[in-house]
């Protein structure tokens, strides 16, 4: 995943209300995801989690107000929707093997009977 939008502050560079409204400016209306410290925010800024299924959806509104938190970043849906089609085909991949296998092993065991 890439194309997140965070606020960096550099030694001798912006001030922090200068980086905190370039990086506001680059959050164009739209669809976000809320991340901070490795962990998405849920919906409605309750809490965080590691399991992307359960990050909250934020508009451009509320992810240009939580911009200005250390740690945090936010991310366009539009970079999501890649990642999650990318794990979606890896766990039907995972899921046919494994069905394959649980039918091996039921064949297995009847053998063995």
């Amino acid at each position: 995943m890439s194309r997140s939008i965070s606020m960096r502050l550099r030694p001798g560079s912006l001030t922090l209300r200068e980086a905190t409204a370039v990086a506001r400016k680059r959050i164009k209306d739209g669809l976000y995801l809320i991340k901070r410290h490795g962990g998405w925010f849920r919906p409605k800024a309750q809490g965080y989690t590691r399991d992307l299924a359960e990050a909250g959806i934020f508009n451009a509104t509320t992810a240009r107000g939580y911009i200005d938190v250390e740690g945090l970043s936010v991310w366009p849906v539009s970079a999501i929707a890649e990642q999650v089609a990318t794990d979606i085909a890896d766990t039907e991949r995972k899921l046919v093997a494994l069905r394959s296998l649980q039918a091996r092993v039921a064949t297995s065991q009847a053998e063995d009977a």
